[in-house]
């Protein structure tokens, strides 16, 4: 019995893995006292992992009986362990007896239904008999079982984590029995949008992990679409947390000796290790590999298909594969030697494993998580041959572009055929390249690193949700007056040269900036790092009732007044002042020439060089360093008399900014100094909206967190956030999702009534 003082992490697990295969299980019947030990964990896990035992009884009154969990699973079992406070971790699996009809009941819908729905290419489901109702009962009845077996084991501070679309219900009838509960799922396939039940429970869940960023805007489609919502609620949130493997176990001296039997058994043949959840794919590879036959007649002795079909799939879609496979052996094989093997079977791990590491290319074409899986575990096998990966584009394995080679369209068999023929003859440098960035990537993103990620993402969201409650409540005690700063480039209009289009993302945020300056008590200021004259044109066809901000604070506008104010005097010498700018002006003409479509951007602040709309991207790099070599020549000489210039380098910008007058950062604390002198809030509330790209904006930013802090203001009425993840920041908040940001003001402008 576990004590009520322990927070734990419960796991909701169906016995199908994300292989889409049932993993083999270890004997556990309702009479064992003690499951099954688990897997080896490495040493930092020293908390249990305990596994309980779950009888369902489904309608027809049939017993599923309970065995040991999945391995992958344990491995993020294991890892939720290590965050600080979780004391352990229980994993509810149900696996079905071996009666005949089980698969029946607990299965059914899965299989003919889930299954199917969960692939991209897939139609909706429209035809709904009898049978299938039938199959919907079971499937619920099984959910619930799930629920309940829950919260007969949930304590208050305990998290739930709900595992993959075969348990999609399970958060529908878990929050109606815990309310209050913390549940995070994670779906390890491509996310469908057609059916309003899934969203309606999945969106009962605190954090959502999908496996790509298409699953996401799936997913916010899908929302909108069919929930009528902009997008998934900001107390939702929305992550990409790709599965991974276990990185522990590597192959055993059982293992490569058989893989040395492989080897001898296709002595001087390059094998291609293929591996498919789906007929189409299997009969477009079997293609493909035909026509490679045909087009490179040197391959057709030295190449072997050694390819394994799910047994998901059923063998009635299969019954025109062993003639395909026939007529290929008999076509371009011989007496001694069958190019093209084929099994619809589920081998051992030890067996695929050394498959795997026997190979000499992996290939890979669906887009369902057991993809990600098969190619990771390939990668890992393959530490001592290096051979390269074939993918298809729409598969969740998510890697940095040219490590693998990935195929557009797998139906479009030509291209298939290229991409066999360029990846076999490939030079060993370029393979053991891709090789070394792969095998990087999966360890960096192994399976205790996914359940690390995920568990702390949904640990955070919760400690977010608090912060929110106690910003609110702090806002609504303030007797006084309150400050609100906005700053950010892109708040009032999108990131194009067209200042007149106001940002979509942001109407609804300068919405509620709206109301509440209208607020007497409050002192609203937006502020950017556009020139007063780009932000002049805005403010023409937008009313306002807040300060507007310029130049990153060189320049305020009331609402009561077209004019602007300079905060600050700029440098002078005995030259004119804008002979820095003109200097750097010229010398960024000679890079605009050199790069077609960029273009310079000036201000009476700073000079900004952006590359973004440049027809040369591939040069951006090149010329970017050499532009910034020949500006810290210019900056050092310019040091030499009086005048300092900083520069700000991203990837598609390189800006030029005066240090010597209190513009920019000091300009922004000056500003800051002065709203507080005379304001004197009771509370302030400054969020930076501010892509990483604007560097000058984050140095503002900082500026002005750090001015905050400086200032003799109560922690509890003092809230910084910023909307930019930095390694080093002065905001006491870091979020990435502007979606809570809106949510914020929306929760203001709701504590006091509107004033017109």
């Amino acid at each position: 019995m576990i004590a009520n003082s322990i927070k734990k992490i419960i796991h909701c697990v169906c016995p199908l893995s994300t292989d889409g295969v049932p993993i083999p299980f270890s004997t556990c019947t309702s009479n064992d006292k003690l499951p099954p030990s688990p897997p080896t964990t490495p040493n930092h896990f020293s908390a249990k992992v305990q596994t309980v035992p779950l009888n369902v009884y489904s309608p027809s009154k049939e017993l599923f009986n309970v065995r040991s969990r999945p391995s992958w699973y344990m491995i993020h079992a294991a890892a939720s362990l290590s965050l600080a406070g979780y004391d352990q971790s229980i994993c509810i699996d149900s696996r079905p007896s071996k009666h005949a009809s089980a698969d029946r009941y607990l299965y059914a819908f899965v299989v003919k239904v889930l299954d199917p729905l969960f692939q991209v290419s897939s139609a909706p489901l429209s035809k709904c008999d009898k049978t299938m109702a039938n199959m919907w009962k079971n499937y619920i009845h099984v959910n619930i079982a799930y629920a309940e077996a829950v919260a007969a084991r949930y304590h208050t501070g305990d998290i739930v984590w709900i595992h993959d679309y075969q348990l999609l219900m399970v958060p529908h009838y878990l929050r109606q029995i815990l309310p209050g509960a913390k549940i995070g799922m994670s779906i390890y396939a491509n996310f469908p949008y057609w059916y309003k039940f899934m969203l309606e429970s999945i969106l009962l869940a605190d954090h959502i992990g999908f496996q790509t960023k298409l699953d996401t805007r799936h997913f916010a489609t899908a929302c909108s679409r069919l929930l009528s919502m902009d997008c998934p609620p900001s107390s939702k949130q929305v992550g990409v947390f790709p599965s991974g493997v276990d990185n522990q176990s590597l192959l055993k001296f059982s293992v490569l000796e058989r893989v040395k039997e492989i080897r001898d058994l296709f002595p001087h043949k390059q094998i291609i290790f293929c591996r498919d959840t789906h007929v189409a794919n299997v009969i477009r590879t079997l293609a493909a590999f035909s026509q490679l036959f045909s087009r490179d007649r040197y391959l057709m002795n030295h190449l072997v298909l050694i390819h394994l079909c799910s047994t998901r799939v059923p063998a009635s879609d299969l019954k025109a594969i062993p003639e395909i496979v026939r007529q290929i052996n008999q076509l371009y094989g011989n007496t001694d030697f069958v190019p093209v093997h084929f099994y619809h079977q589920e081998l051992d791990r030890e067996e695929r494993e050394a498959l795997m590491a026997a190979a000499d290319l992996g290939l890979f074409l669906g887009s369902h998580s057991s993809t990600s899986t098969s190619a990771r575990e390939f990668v890992l096998s393959q530490y001592e041959r290096h051979a390269p990966l074939i993918m298809s584009k729409d598969s969740s394995l998510v890697i940095p572009n040219g490590v693998i080679t990935a195929v557009e369209d797998p139906s479009d068999i030509p291209a298939l055929v290229t991409a066999l023929h360029d990846t076999l003859t490939m030079c060993s440098i370029d393979s053991e390249k891709r090789y070394e960035s792969l095998y990087r990537f999966v360890l960096e993103n192994d399976a205790i690193t996914c359940a690390h990620r995920f568990i702390q993402a949904l640990v955070n969201h919760e400690t977010l949700s608090l912060y929110i409650q106690q910003l609110v409540k702090a806002y609504k005690a303030a007797s006084g007056k309150k400050l609100i700063i906005m700053c950010g480039n892109d708040t009032l209009t999108t990131p194009t040269e067209d200042i007149e289009l106001v940002n979509p993302s942001g109407e609804k945020l300068l919405s509620y900036l709206e109301i509440l300056s209208q607020d007497k008590t409050n002192s609203v200021y937006v502020v950017s790092g556009r020139t007063e004259a780009d932000l002049g044109v805005w403010s023409k066809g937008n009313s306002h009732s807040f300060d507007l901000v310029a130049e990153y604070g060189a320049f305020v506008q009331q609402p009561s007044d077209a004019t602007w104010q300079a905060t600050s005097t700029p440098f002078t010498t005995d030259k004119k002042p804008t002979d820095w700018r003109k200097l750097i002006t010229k010398l960024f003409q000679k890079y605009v020439q050199k790069l077609l479509g960029s273009r310079i951007v000036g201000s009476k602040t700073m000079i900004t060089l952006d590359f973004n709309g440049s027809f040369d991207s591939d040069k951006i790099s090149y010329y970017s360093k050499k532009c910034n070599e020949e500006l810290v020549n210019f900056v050092n000489i310019a040091a030499t008399q009086g005048l300092k210039l900083k520069i700000f380098k991203s990837k598609a910008k390189i800006q030029v900014q005066e240090c010597s007058s209190l513009y920019t950062a000091k300009g922004y604390s000056t500003l800051i100094e002065t709203l507080l002198e005379t304001i004197r809030p009771n509370f302030v509330l400054c969020i930076g909206n501010t892509n990483d790209q604007d560097k000058p904006m984050i140095a503002c930013e900082e500026s002005m967190f750090s001015t905050l802090y400086g200032h003799s203001i109560g922690r509890d009425q003092l809230y910084t956030i910023s909307m930019v993840p930095k390694k080093c920041t002065m905001a006491n908040w870091q979020w990435k999702d502007s979606n809570d940001m809106v949510d914020i003001f929306k929760q203001l402008v709701e504590i006091r009534p509107k004033q017109v």
